[in-house]
């Protein structure tokens, strides 16, 4: 509890609360918000790996026919 209300203090009294207070919240917490260039290069990497998955689903099937 003491842990919280310290955090719930800091938060109060952080300097960019009026700036940006998810980023007061999330440093006080030391909770990592992922950027929006690290959320594009994770989306392109899943999209990468779903689209080696579907060709190795058709391969699958092929050498199944065979």
């Amino acid at each position: 509890v003491s842990t919280v209300c310290n955090s719930l203090n800091n938060i109060y009294n952080a300097k960019d609360w009026s700036d940006d207070p998810i980023k007061a919240i999330a440093t006080s917490l030391n909770i990592q918000i992922p950027t929006t260039l690290e959320l594009d290069t994770l989306r392109q990497k899943r999209d990468e790996l779903q689209k080696e998955k579907e060709l190795l689903e058709k391969e699958q099937k092929q050498q199944q026919k065979n």
